[in-house]
């Protein structure tokens, strides 16, 4: 089975770094083939009940936010040592956030037509 969650870390000359496995261990999705509402064909990827939707790195962290629709809609973000690699903690959100950026260990997520502020329980 193919797994989707890694982290390529590479140098800013383009030398790849380290690989980095998340803890999720999604698989990667078989695409579908449909057709759109021109009749063109068009590929689809099938609906997913966890999605990793964002990264961010901040202060040496990687943030990775990650959905689930089942058994309810949540976010959890995981952080990871962007040197080692090493998976550090996660943090259950208390709403589900589908965009997020990170500045000195505070998550500013978007939700629906709102912005959610969050002070990330290991960044102090």
């Amino acid at each position: 089975m193919k797994y989707a969650s890694f982290v390529y870390h590479y140098s800013p000359e383009g030398e790849l770094k380290r690989i980095i496995q998340t803890i999720d261990k999604l698989s990667v999705p078989s695409n579908k083939r449909e057709t759109n509402t021109a009749g063109q064909p068009v590929m689809r990827s099938p609906d997913r009940d966890t999605m990793v939707v964002d990264l961010e790195i901040d202060r040496g962290l990687i943030y990775i936010d990650t959905y689930f629709r089942t058994p309810y809609r949540h976010t959890v973000i995981d952080t990871y040592d962007l040197e080692t690699g090493r998976y550090l903690s996660s943090a259950r959100l208390p709403t589900s956030i589908f965009r997020m950026d990170v500045v000195d260990g505070r998550v500013y997520g978007v939700k629906d037509t709102s912005i959610v502020v969050f002070d990330y329980p290991d960044s102090e």
